[in-house]
């Protein structure tokens, strides 16, 4: 019996064309499948019957999803010294150079409802999605963050918070928001951390 959830355990709510990249070098291009955030699985939907298979997880190093009208997005199988479980998942990729930042688009369960249909009640689980900020910093440690916060941030480079303060100001940059934060890590890897 396939489960019920309040919420979805999906990342993206529609199937979307894909490229994975397996172990192996080999590349399938084109096929429906879903990101399961709760699970950190991916899901192959078969065209000819369309039922849905969970692909072998140590099998794929990476993968592209292209939703609706949007650029593609991009994830890597990537082992994470700090998360919990202490294996490799799988990652947004918004940047990678001497300084990275990484998205695990997590799914956590948060409670449980009982509902009624027909006289017969139901146990769901609640899904709420929970984005960690992974940063992979140029001398090998990593930084996670639930919130994206540039004091935190600046606590683990007191030789450059001038440099990245002035940064962001000069180019009118957020931390706080998505979007604004993986620009200024661009900026801030290509300015400070690359030599020139």
């Amino acid at each position: 019996m396939e489960k019920k959830y309040e919420g979805s355990p999906f990342v993206t709510p529609e199937w979307t064309k894909s490229s994975i990249v397996l172990n192996t070098g080999d590349t399938i291009v084109g096929e429906k499948i879903k990101y399961n955030g709760y699970l950190d699985e991916v899901i192959w939907l078969n065209p000819s019957n369309f039922k849905r298979f969970k692909l072998d997880k140590a099998n794929i190093a990476e993968f592209w999803i292209q939703p609706e009208g949007d650029q593609s997005i991009h994830y890597k199988q990537i082992f994470v010294p700090i998360a919990s479980d202490n294996q490799k998942i799988f990652l947004e990729t918004t940047y990678e150079g001497n300084l990275a930042l990484y998205i695990y688009r997590k799914i956590k369960r948060t409670g449980m409802v009982i509902k009624r249909d027909n006289d017969i009640l139901y146990e769901l689980e609640i899904l709420t999605p929970k984005d960690i900020y992974l940063f992979k910093l140029p001398d090998g440690r990593w930084m996670e963050m639930h919130k994206l916060r540039m004091r935190y941030f600046l606590k683990y480079f007191p030789e450059h918070k001038k440099a990245i303060v002035q940064l962001a100001k000069k180019n009118h940059l957020d931390f706080s928001s998505e979007d604004q934060c993986i620009e200024l890590i661009q900026l801030i890897d290509q300015e400070i951390f690359t030599a020139h």
